[in-house]
């Protein structure tokens, strides 16, 4: 069982900086790490959780990733300012495998998924324009 430990995630701005989420706690099988801001509002979290799931039909490992990156202002009101959540952006990420998948077919899945993350990929461009799909 791999120790869930700080972990450095680089954003896609055009001089792209790292982000350093650091461990916050775990509970019922889901990690939390975190990457504080200057008030809790602001602070972007990622939970991980790895499970066996038994079945007649056989064993699955069900794995999930979740981002939360809030998006935090200013807010006057009276003359009295304090920080508003405006928005919030969220990414899961679900993995499925049969417990007597191989090693290279758990890379190999991944693989795929970490390609319809790239930059590049129409999933990708899609999100960023805020565009439906076609063909």
């Amino acid at each position: 069982m791999p120790q869930v430990t700080s972990f450095i995630i680089a954003d896609r701005a055009t001089t792209p900086v790292n982000h350093t989420f650091t461990p916050a706690g775990a509970a019922n099988g889901v990690t939390t790490n975190v990457e504080r801001g200057a008030t809790n509002l602001e602070s972007k979290k990622v939970t991980l959780s790895n499970r066996e799931v038994r079945r007649a039909s056989g064993s699955k490992f069900k794995a999930r990733s979740t981002i939360y990156v809030p998006i935090v202002q200013t807010q006057t009101i009276n003359g009295i300012s304090t920080p508003v959540v405006v928005r919030v952006g969220r990414l899961s990420i679900d993995v499925e495998v049969d417990a007597t998948a191989t090693d290279q077919e758990k890379k190999d899945l991944l693989a795929f998924g970490y390609g319809t993350l790239s930059s590049t990929h129409p999933f990708v461009i899609g999100i960023v324009a805020n565009e439906p799909f076609w063909q």
